[in-house]
C-alpha cells in the first residue's frame, strides 16, 4: 500500500520548520542572564546582560610540548549586545574575579610550542568565580622575571565564592608578533550564594572564556623551554545554552524518520 503523499509532504515539512528555527539559534548572539547587584551591596534593580569583560594574567610552565600553569582573570564591566550595562555596582560596591589553572599540548603551526603561528589544545581549565565585596584584594602580575612571578591574588579569605568550573573545550595560540589568544567553554555550576547573584536562568548556562588576547607588550618567554608570562589579556565572557535546549540537526531528521514511520503504520492499520 503506498503512503499518502500530502502526509508525507506535510511531516517533512514540518520537520523542516522546526529545523529552520533551531538552526538559527546556534548562531544567535549569546543569551541573556539576569545579576542581583543587591546581593553584594549593589544596587537593588536586578539587571540583565548577556557578556562581561576583563583582563587576565598568568604563568605557563612549558614541559617539552606542554604548558601548566595558573593565574586570575579580573571583570571590569558588564554588556549587554555590545551595549554598557549601568546599575551593576562593579567596582563601585563590589569588584569580582576568577582565578584559575589549566594546562595544554602544543597540536599544530610554527616551529614548535612557544613560537610564531603554534597552537595549542587545551587540556585543563579548573576557575573559581569570586565576589570581593570589601574590595581590598591585591593582584600580582606574572613574570617570568627572578626566576618566575606566577600571577596570584591576596586577601581572599573573606571573598563569596559564587561558582566553580572546567574545561569543556578549547584552543590557546600564539600569533605573528607572540600575542596570545585564548577561547574555551566551561562547565558553571553556581554555589548557593552565587545563586543570590545570578539569579536567572536556573539552571545556569555553561561559560565561554572569547578571544582573549593581549599585545607582544604583554608576553614574555626565557629560554625555548622556559617560563612563560601573558598579561594584560583583554577579552569577553559570556554564556553558552546548554546543548540539550536546542534539537541537533541530526536528532531532528531522526525525530523525522520517526514521525514518518508513525504515518506509514497508521497508513497500514487503516488499509486493513
Amino acid at each position: 500500500m503506498k503512503l499518502n503523499k500530502s502526509l508525507i509532504a506535510k511531516t517533512v515539512a514540518g520537520v523542516a520548520l522546526v529545523a529552520g528555527a533551531a538552526l538559527p539559534a546556534a548562531a544567535q548572539t549569546a543569551p541573556s542572564f539576569t545579576i542581583n547587584p543587591a546581593y553584594l551591596g549593589g544596587p537593588a534593580t536586578p539587571v540583565v546582560a548577556n557578556q562581561m569583560s576583563g583582563t587576565s594574567s598568568e604563568l605557563l610552565h612549558t614541559n617539552g610540548n606542554t604548558h601548566t600553569g595558573s593565574g586570575w582573570l579580573q571583570i571590569g564591566s558588564f554588556s549587554n549586545a555590545g551595549t554598557p550595562v549601568n546599575g551593576t555596582g562593579l567596582l563601585d560596591n563590589y569588584r569580582l574575579y576568577i582565578t584559575f589553572d589549566l594546562s595544554d599540548v602544543y597540536r599544530e603551526g610554527g616551529k614548535g610550542i612557544n613560537t610564531q603561528y603554534s597552537v595549542n589544545t587545551l587540556t585543563k581549565l579548573d576557575f573559581k568565580f569570586y565576589a570581593d565585596t570589601k574590595m581590598d584584594n591585591g593582584y600580582t602580575q606574572a613574570s617570568v622575571l627572578n626566576g618566575g612571578v606566577e600571577a596570584t591574588v591576596s586577601n581572599q579569605d573573606d571573598d563569596i565564592l559564587l561558582g566553580t568550573g572546567s574545561l569543556i573545550e578549547g584552543d590557546a595560540s600564539f600569533g605573528r608578533l607572540l600575542g596570545a589568544s585564548l577561547n574555551s567553554t566551561q562547565t558553571f555550576s553556581l554555589t548557593d550564594e552565587g545563586k543570590l547573584f545570578f539569579i536567572s536562568p536556573d539552571p545556569f548556562y555553561n561559560l565561554a572564556f572569547d578571544a582573549f588576547n593581549n599585545t607582544t607588550q604583554g608576553f614574555a618567554v626565557v629560554g625555548a623551554n622556559g617560563l612563560v608570562s601573558i598579561n594584560q589579556a583583554i577579552g569577553t565572557i559570556d554564556f553558552n545554552r546548554a546543548p540539550n535546549e536546542v534539537p541537533e540537526p541530526a536528532s531532528l531528521a531522526l525525530m523525522g524518520l520517526g514521525m514518518l514511520g508513525l504515518a506509514a503504520g497508521t497508513r497500514r492499520r487503516r488499509a486493513k
